[in-house]
């Protein structure tokens, strides 16, 4: 099996090393059940006591050392499958992502626990089956028709189970669904809080209609599942129990029974009963981990599936600080030719581009236009989030191929207009403008919110001018060529938004960023070198600051 396969890796030396442990563990447990049956036929009780406490005990001790040992093996392999997919995520399209948004928290938690679970039954699993083959292979030793009898009796047990085992994989699925909309309306519950505790009739109606509809519909499932479960688990006990009365009423007709022969498939069957369940529990387990391996291929990050390129052959740049000159003096930076991008939008597609348009190396440029004119989709395509679906783009003269996209978007810095406030800036200290931290945090007036020796937020109680500021200090202490701001002064208050336009932009310029600001703040254009004007997708004027 692939998740097996990913979770052993290449620890799987140290997997059979354990797995041999059970299987001892297996073959002590069956000898021991001989033990059992020799000290109910003969009078040398006491020596045959201590032989079957000796042997159980070494029988246990050996499975659960294996067991746990398992169990560090795979939680080790879990903690690491989790941080990979985490490293996938950022790897993957961000289309993808972006509108899977609110599936991606509930996957990576419930779903990778759903993984740590499988994997738990897994040591009990294997060693219950070596349980089951010693115990079977002592059968047939004692007598091939007690042997073939047990054979059938487990061979309609797990007939019946494997039939109701189609169901828990549908009936799984469907819980999943509900759980997941369970956490994007919670999510929304969040989100809108205020709004919602605002309005009584809004927020009864939020509960009613989106929230209860769905944990109704999930508590549903997990009834439906449960009830299987159970089913699953009695069964084996309910079919035991009618075969042993079976052969108790039909003892005369059956000509190799016999007193001691019921005795012999009693005591058997109460040590294979147990594992036996252990075994069904593991196979309804794997119907879980296969919902739960389903969900996370579907959000593209598929289980033990490499990367197509090798992030370390990657080829970067190393960018000129060319500053100040003419705007016909600077290079050429990034070029877009004809590129478009279409997304649906209102039940119509919409189009931004064809876009041609280059942008030069330390130019200040403005992006404006109205709302729904294209202007962020077209900041995602400018900063490689989006893949163009025509045309292409040139950095410095190369041309970015899908190889090439995680460095050129490793050039850009930027703030988007619902971007997340980090509270851990750590990863800054060594960033060339570190020596002026102080000074940009002072500037900011974010002395109170942030330490500047943890470089943690102290402070999570945050205006949203505040968490605009904090991201601009992130942004200019990540020091990267090219920086874009999507409409960063919109929540900024007169005294911070002339700082900004008047102070920090230009001084920015003249460190050699290229700046890409989306601004409607027509009273602040002229410190642009060139604005262009957005409309329904595409550039609809440029014009160019003296």
């Amino acid at each position: 099996m692939e998740v097996i396969y990913v979770l052993i890796g290449d620890r799987w030396k140290r997997f059979t090393w354990l797995l041999l442990a059970g299987g001892v563990s297996a073959i002590l447990y069956a000898y021991g059940i001989k033990v059992v049956h020799d000290t109910l036929t003969t009078e040398n009780n006491v020596e045959n006591i201590i032989s079957v406490v000796l042997l159980i005990t070494v029988s246990v001790v050996l499975s659960v050392f294996s067991g746990q040992h398992m169990n560090r093996l795979f939680e080790e392999k879990i903690d690491v499958l989790r941080i990979d997919l985490s490293r996938k995520v950022m790897r993957s399209s961000f289309e993808t992502i972006e509108r899977k948004a609110t599936k991606i928290a509930p996957i990576l938690t419930a779903e990778v626990n759903t993984l740590t679970s499988f994997v738990k039954l897994l040591p009990e699993a294997i060693i219950s089956s070596l349980k089951i083959f010693g115990i079977l292979m002592y059968m047939l030793w004692l007598s091939w028709q007690i042997s073939l009898f047990v054979v059938l009796l487990l061979g309609v047990i797990l007939s019946i189970n494997f039939s109701v085992l189609g169901r828990v994989h549908r009936e799984e699925r469907k819980a999943k669904d509900f759980n997941l909309g369970i956490y994007a309306t919670i999510q929304g519950m969040v989100t809108g809080i205020k709004e919602l505790v605002l309005n009584k009739k809004h927020h009864d109606s939020y509960i009613d209609r989106a929230i209860a509809p769905k944990s109704n519909g999930y508590a549903r499932q997990n009834i439906i599942l449960n009830n299987i479960n159970l089913f699953l688990i009695k069964s084996p006990e309910w079919i035991a129990i009618m075969a042993i009365a079976g052969l108790v009423m039909f003892a005369e007709n059956i000509s190799w029974f016999s007193e001691d022969e019921f005795i012999k498939f009693f005591t058997l069957m109460l040590f294979l009963l147990p594992s036996m369940i252990v075994l069904i529990s593991f196979f309804s387990g794997v119907k879980r981990m296969k919902v739960a391996v389903e969900k996370i291929n579907e959000l593209g990050l598929e289980l033990g599936k490499k990367t197509d390129y090798n992030e370390e052959e990657v080829e970067s740049w190393s960018l000129s600080e060319e500053s100040g000159g003419s705007l016909k003096k600077m290079g050429c930076l990034i070029e877009l030719e004809k590129v478009a991008y279409s997304y649906q939008s209102n039940k119509r597609v919409f189009t931004v581009g064809p876009i041609s348009l280059k942008i030069f190396k330390n130019e200040v440029l403005f992006v404006t236009g109205g709302n729904g004119s294209g202007k962020t989709t077209f900041s995602k395509l400018l900063t490689g989030l989006y893949t163009p679906e025509k045309g292409q783009i040139i950095f410095e003269n190369k041309l970015i191929t899908p190889a090439l996209v995680s460095s050129y978007r490793n050039v850009h810095s930027a703030i988007f207009a619902d971007s997340y406030v980090f509270d851990d800036f750590t990863y800054l200290k060594e960033s060339p403008m570190w020596e002026y931290a102080k000074e940009l945090i002072q500037m900011l007036e974010l002395e109170d919110k942030i330490s500047l020796d943890q470089m943690m937020l102290s402070d999570v109680n945050l205006s949203f001018g505040q968490r605009g500021r904090l991201n601009l200090l992130r942004t200019i202490l990540e020091d990267k060529p090219v920086m874009l701001f999507d409409e960063w002064a919109a929540n900024q208050d007169p005294y911070f938004k002339k700082k900004y336009y008047r102070k920090i932009i230009p001084e920015l310029r003249k460190k050699g960023k290229t700046i890409i600001i989306i601004s409607h703040d027509s009273n602040y254009y002229n410190v642009a070198d060139r604005i262009i004007e957005f409309s329904e997708g595409k550039v609809f004027s440029t014009t160019i600051n003296k």
